[in-house]
């Protein structure tokens, strides 16, 4: 079970002991959606300028997200990131400098053909991601009642939304699709019919990377080999690393790293396997778990 951070006060051993350790840390990865940001999709900021701080004190700072990177490209531009994303659960590692990919993994050709065949048969509401966009069916009713009411949560938000291309059922298929998205209220239920229509699931990755919908994507794909190839590429050590995540599709990143933590509103799988809990994401979590890592931080 973690240790719960956010119930120990000032001056406990834990936190003394914790502070120490992160003397060692010099990379930080976070989730996005439910971990850094808050519900409302926006970040303190006192998260901001921590993070400004650390990276100018020379620790490395990476975003990793469900997200295609185009959707977080403002972020990298306030904070003048420098280095590359982690996108798509690990399907696209892009610089955020330059749209040329560093790491991309692409659904076959046939398995996004089986995918998106299921999805029109079935009024089955969808996103395609691929590197330069986000398509989908926006005139589908499905699609409304499930992207329109989830998109809400970016009203009143500085976050901007992308736009979604529209799909027509004749509309031929994007190039190179990092993952396929499909809004169900039942994983378990949707996985069952998909296999009832003959589609092989092991030619996927299936990730669960928010409540209310399923991602595939290409065989190994995930955050956790995100991070170690993005590691190779940027010469990171994982083992004086941290990752702070909520979701299902963080728990293979946890394993990667040196020390794993949570908000404590996160998936209760996440809560079990993280080393750390942390306060809930719309209290601040991010930031006052920056500020036990290095207590410095509060008197700047």
């Amino acid at each position: 079970m973690p240790i719960n951070l956010w119930k120990l006060t000032q001056g406990e051993p834990t936190l003394e002991k914790l502070a120490q350790r992160a003397k060692t840390i010099r990379h930080i990865f976070t989730d996005l959606d439910g971990s850094l940001l808050d519900d409302k999709k926006n970040c303190s900021p006192k998260a901001e300028r921590y993070i400004n701080i650390l990276r100018s004190e020379g620790i490395g700072f990476t975003l990793v997200s469900g997200r295609v990177d185009l959707q977080m490209r403002h972020l990298g531009e306030l904070w003048q990131m420098e280095g590359a994303a982690i996108s798509c659960n690990g399907a696209l590692i892009r610089n955020w400098c330059s749209d040329t990919a560093l790491v991309s993994h692409e659904l076959s050709t046939h398995a996004a053909t089986l995918l998106h065949q299921y999805a029109l048969e079935t009024d089955t509401p969808y996103l395609i991601y691929n590197p330069s966009a986000i398509y989908g069916n926006s005139k589908s009713s499905a699609f409304q009642q499930h992207f329109h009411q989830y998109n809400r949560r970016y009203a009143m938000s500085s976050f901007p939304a992308t736009p979604v291309i529209q799909m027509e059922p004749d509309t031929p298929l994007p190039s190179k699709i990092l993952k396929y998205k499909i809004f169900t209220k039942n994983t378990e239920m949707e996985l069952a019919k998909l296999q009832a229509h003959g589609i092989d699931l092991t030619q996927f990755s299936i990730i669960e990377s928010e409540r209310g919908a399923i991602d595939f994507a290409a065989p190994g794909v995930s955050k956790g080999q995100g991070l170690r190839e993005l590691a190779e590429i940027e010469n990171i050590d994982l083992s004086e690393s941290i990752y702070f995540g909520d979701e299902l599709n963080d728990l293979s990143a946890f394993d990667e790293v040196a020390l794993s933590f949570a908000p404590s509103n996160a998936h209760p799988q996440i809560i079990a396997a993280a080393d750390y809990l942390c306060s809930d994401n719309n209290d601040d979590a991010f930031a006052k778990l920056l500020a036990i890592l290095w207590p410095q931080l509060q008197s700047q």
